[in-house]
């Protein structure tokens, strides 16, 4: 037992600052994320681009080698998820955490340098940076697999990964902002400090498991210990586990976790990166009222996420129902209406229609990423969840390189018409992946990770 020193954040308890702290850092990171696309529009030769809010290029790049910039960042990112797992289970999942987003937040310092210099050098840092964001899903859910009560995983993590929606949600105006009323330059220089920061913040406040916190309140060590040891499958924080990847990938619930992620993902990219052109297009609308429609849908769902998470730990605590009948339930009725809302999304021609329906849709969302699939990995094989998860990020990862390819086919001529068969088949994918899931999914941990 090490001796216990005074607390160094008294408010609340340890894992809940934790949770606070790998809020921020994801919202950091995907904050950053918006950097590239506002300050693209000063990047590029602009001369057949009528829209008179974009200021004069000054790189005069064309839009195939911003294409290539953005690529860089997803095959770098592509690269290391399956990495992420391996990291995971040699070295502390906080410490792979910290690097990831402090690496990132360092490269993000030295674009506005190296954009002036040759675009390659850019090119070349944007692969580094995407495989050190690459790390940290799997690093967030390696932290929580000695930090989070069975009783909180869903709570917990859904916390964690509402940072990712607010960082969506408050980057494209913040690094807006900076861009048209200071320089191009500001927000990589915003993103990349702030970052450092709370690197240096988390490093000095988070340790790898309750058991080496020398800060813990002992209550709070010992009812995590307490509740460890009453749920079968988790381990101790030493001694790694090589991950049996036969079973693994010969596993049905696996299989029905990795669908799941990768049809939801499917729809957080075509929301991400196409509303405000399908507003644009279907409607008519100008990019002002296109993006306040679109901004609206990731709000929604950055409030849902705690709320639903909040509600699964309600009902774990209450035992009223198997982990596996609470994980099918919440996600199958998430995925369900989603799908739902997104054919009707693909059947009607009226924008106040399509909003609500996108909006509720995406709000919908936030059951299975708050208490199905998404934290199911933890349930069925918590040694070896963030390797499950740097697969799934993997093959999500590829969904987001292809979706805005597949959507560009499809709407070739940008009528309403092609729009609405890309949320028919959006709905035909999300339906599909929760009966999956339904059919499929688990709760108990699986005998080959027990």
């Amino acid at each position: 037992q090490l001796p216990t020193q005074k607390a160094l954040c008294s408010c609340m308890p340890k894992r809940y600052l934790i949770a606070m702290l790998s809020c921020i850092g994801f919202l950091i990171e995907y904050g950053a994320r918006t950097n590239m696309g506002v300050a693209a529009t000063q990047m590029v030769n602009n001369e057949d681009v009528m829209n008179q809010l974009f200021q004069p290029s000054e790189l005069e790049w064309t839009m195939l080698i911003v294409g290539v910039i953005h690529g860089a960042f997803f095959l770098g990112f592509l690269l290391s998820r399956p990495l992420g797992g391996f990291l995971v289970s040699r070295y502390p999942a906080t410490i792979v955490f910290v690097l990831s987003i402090a690496v990132s937040s360092l490269v993000n310092l030295f674009i506005p340098v190296a954009a002036t210099v040759h675009f390659s050098i850019l090119v070349a840092l944007r692969v580094i940076q995407g495989m050190s964001e690459g790390l940290t899903i799997p690093a967030s859910y390696g932290i929580w697999t000695f930090w989070a009560p069975p009783a909180e995983r869903s709570k917990l993590t859904s916390i964690t990964v509402t940072g990712q929606y607010i960082g969506i949600v408050i980057g494209m105006p913040v690094s807006g902002v900076a861009v048209f009323n200071i320089d191009w330059r500001f927000p990589f220089w915003i993103y990349g400090g702030v970052g450092l920061v709370w690197s240096l913040i988390w490093y000095t406040m988070v340790y790898e498991s309750p058991e080496v916190d020398k800060y813990l309140d002992p209550e709070e060590l010992k009812f995590i210990q307490d509740s460890m040891t009453s749920h079968p499958g988790i381990i101790s924080p030493i001694s790694p586990q090589k991950t049996p990847w036969r079973h693994l990938l010969t596993s049905l619930p696996v299989y029905a976790i990795l669908v799941c992620d990768t049809c939801v993902k499917w729809v957080v990219y075509l929301m991400l990166l196409n509303a405000p052109m399908y507003y644009v297009q279907s409607f008519k609308v100008n990019e002002l009222e296109a993006g306040a429609f679109a901004g609206l849908h990731f709000f929604l769902l950055m409030f849902g996420l705690p709320l639903v998470g909040s509600l699964a730990d309600w009902v774990w605590r209450t035992q009223s129902m198997s982990t596996t009948t609470m994980r099918k339930l919440f996600n199958t009725m998430g995925m369900f209406v989603e799908g739902a809302l997104l054919l009707t999304v693909g059947m009607t021609s009226n924008i106040y229609v399509s909003t609500i329906c996108l909006s509720v849709a995406l709000f919908f969302q936030s059951f299975p990423l708050s208490a199905g699939y998404n934290v199911n990995a933890l349930d069925i094989a918590p040694q070896f969840a963030s390797s499950i998860m740097g697969l799934s990020g993997s093959l999500s990862t590829i969904i987001g390189m292809a979706c805005p390819v597949a959507i560009g086919a499809i709407t070739m001529d940008k009528t309403p018409e092609e729009w609405n068969i890309v949320f028919i088949v959006s709905a035909g994918l999300i339906l599909c992946a929760g009966l999956l899931y339904l059919l499929f999914g688990s709760g108990e941990v699986q005998d080959w990770a027990d």
